[in-house]
């Protein structure tokens, strides 16, 4: 790595740890480099030709080694071993690869090894990753209003759409430059009613059973399979569907409401591309 960087999230202390500068040498990488290996499917005893899915993803365990070299070696360890003191939340972890990719995820510091030494501390940092994937530092957006589907739509649109490919109109493609699918935040803007959603991309939909006015938003966060309205009000019983990832490459999306929204309806996306290792 060319650089490492872990800040403590609740009070924003943090420490970089940078290859081969004056003050640090990086060494011995465990884990960047792909997932451990998990069980995800277990027979059921007594019962034949059945399976109980263990784990969708899976955790990352990663760590890293190295030296502190520098003339202030005592001031730069105490720094450090403060950034990485346990306050009950994920650090945030943010890396630059050998090959200039900036890249973080979260996690919690499980291990710090620094023996008191004289000029030299050498240093041994793990952490547990409960996200294996991860995503790049830079968080795209995009927005788009509602698409245009030629021949028109009955109103209100049935579920599921039929987007056939000629008949589309219209659309977002949105890029996901990573080797994973990788979560996405979408924030309906009213007003509206019955807001559908869909990758056509995979095919796969959702929609938004509920109706909101002008300035209400609608959260829909694919990672946390939450559904907020206004920030606070818990509506994921509007949910009509089921959550979905952005696939690897292009990805064309598509956004209609039941209702003749209107100029101000907007549907925004968040997300950042996705890695399952460097």
């Amino acid at each position: 790595m060319n650089k490492i960087k872990i800040t403590e999230q609740l009070s924003g202390a943090s420490y970089e740890f940078f290859d081969n500068s004056e003050k640090c040498v990086l060494n011995s990488f465990q884990g960047f480099d792909f997932p451990s290996i998990k069980s995800a499917v277990a027979d059921v005893p007594g019962i034949i030709g059945s399976a109980i899915v263990a784990s969708s993803y899976g955790r990352r365990i990663i760590s890293f080694a190295g030296e502190l070299v520098c003339s202030d070696v005592f001031e730069e360890r105490r720094d450090m071993l403060s950034a990485l003191r346990q306050t009950g939340k994920n650090k945030l972890i943010e890396f630059t690869t050998y090959d200039n990719l900036d890249l973080q995820c979260e996690g919690e510091i499980t291990k710090v090894d620094s023996p008191y030494n004289h000029k030299i501390q050498a240093f041994l940092i793990q952490a547990v990753i409960p996200d294996f994937r991860f995503y790049s530092q830079e968080l795209h957006k995009e927005s788009m209003g509602e698409s245009q589907i030629e021949g028109g739509t009955a109103i209100p649109t049935p579920v599921p759409i039929d987007f056939d490919g000629s008949g589309n109109v219209g659309g977002l493609e949105v890029e996901n430059e990573g080797n994973e699918d990788t979560p996405i935040w979408f924030t309906i803007k009213g007003p509206g009613t019955g807001f559908t959603v869909r990758n056509d991309t995979t095919q796969k939909q959702f929609r938004i059973n509920y109706t909101i006015e002008d300035g209400d938003e609608i959260v829909v966060d694919t990672k946390n399979k939450r559904v907020i309205l206004n920030g606070s009000y818990n509506i994921y019983s509007a949910l009509e569907g089921y959550f979905w990832d952005l696939v690897v490459g292009t990805n064309r999306i598509f956004f209609v409401a039941d209702s003749d929204a209107g100029e101000n309806t907007l549907l925004e996306l968040e997300w950042r591309d996705a890695y399952n290792g460097i």
